[in-house]
């Protein structure tokens, strides 16, 4: 599967780490690949640029997030030019899914979905990507309370996609 993720879903995965944009990324980014374009990344880096998300992010951690995301997403060079939104700077989207053969278009914006689908690519909202996905494992732990035996179903926890096992995938940002 190949996926393109608007930006505004992009920055709720990055600020909201418990959100469905972000669990949408997640699974997106376990299942198959994330698409990318200059276009499509220069709008990202733009937008979380401005003053208003520095109460939330460091430029620091936008530049991790953004590296990140681009070592982990494949960056396509968008070949068509595509004029169906309502609003023209969505149409980068629908180019960069056409170009780059994506599978799946996830976004909140209610122009984009109206398209649905798109050329054979499913456009369509992070929850619903999720209640499309097969449930996450569980893992059964028994427990022993007070000599009768429960049962408890833990699901495990993923760190930021960001984050190896042995550490940031990114270097050190040195000042």
């Amino acid at each position: 599967m190949r996926f393109v993720f608007d930006t505004n879903v992009l920055i709720s995965a990055l600020l909201l780490p418990a959100s469905k944009p972000r669990q949408a990324l997640d699974s997106a980014l376990k299942k198959g690949e994330l698409l990318l374009s200059l276009d499509v990344l220069a709008e990202l880096v733009a937008v979380l640029g401005r003053k208003q998300f520095r109460r939330y992010v460091t430029e620091e951690e936008v530049r991790a997030f953004v590296a990140a995301l681009t070592r982990q997403a494949v960056l396509v060079d968008v070949d068509v030019q595509i004029a169906k939104c309502s609003d023209p700077k969505d149409d980068k989207f629908l180019e960069l899914a056409v170009s780059g053969q994506a599978t799946h278009i996830i976004t909140g914006d209610a122009d984009l979905l109206a398209l649905h689908p798109f050329q054979g690519v499913q456009i369509i909202a992070p929850h619903a990507f999720l209640r499309s996905q097969p449930p996450r494992p569980v893992i059964p732990l028994a427990l022993s309370l007070e000599g009768t035996h429960s049962q408890l179903v833990l699901s495990p926890r993923r760190a930021p996609f960001w984050l190896a096992a042995q550490g940031p995938l990114f270097p050190p940002v040195s000042s």
